[in-house]
């Protein structure tokens, strides 16, 4: 239901709605509430707010996912999946240059640009993969970028890990 609403563009404030009510329900449920808001959740709302161009709302949920529901609630704290929703709405809204610094942050934090291969980095999980990859190949590619497109491919075709991908 919630993503119906988040894709009606005849409602304007739905997006909004959606996250207050799953604020609410957050707020209000215990650990064993059958309906509790998850991830896919937020991702609902990622993808409604790239739908409406709203680059600022997008950016104030990743900040409150990353700085205050994700610590509150850790099953809640942003997953690659969420970053490649972003990645993919920066796309959408033609926003490539904050599609590639979220790229690259992602990078950094994982460790991917690390010389050594440090398996007991936290955050190894945000490495960036194959969907990642194609998100910002393909936000580049919307914004007209394509001369980095092809130099990221060709970096791709020689496996260079420092971009993150073997």
């Amino acid at each position: 239901l919630w993503e119906t609403y988040a894709y009606a563009s005849h409602w304007e404030d739905g997006v909004s709605a959606i996250e207050r009510e799953i604020q609410q329900r957050l707020e209000e449920c215990d650990d064993d509430a059958v309906a509790k808001p998850n991830l896919e959740s937020y991702a609902i709302l990622v993808e409604g707010y790239a739908q409406r161009g709203n680059v600022e709302q997008l950016e104030n949920l990743l900040d409150r996912l990353e700085n205050e529901i994700g610590t509150q609630y850790v099953d809640l704290k942003p997953d690659l999946t969420i970053y490649n929703k972003m990645v993919w709405a920066y796309g959408v809204m033609r926003q490539a240059d904050k599609a590639k610094e979220l790229f690259q942050r992602l990078l950094s934090e994982s460790g991917a640009l690390s010389e050594n291969d440090n398996d007991n980095n936290s955050q190894a999980e945000l490495r960036p993969n194959a969907n990642t990859w194609a998100r910002l190949l393909r936000a580049l590619a919307l914004d007209g970028r394509v001369d980095e497109v092809k130099e990221h491919l060709r970096l791709l075709r020689q496996g260079h890990q420092d971009f993150g991908y073997e």
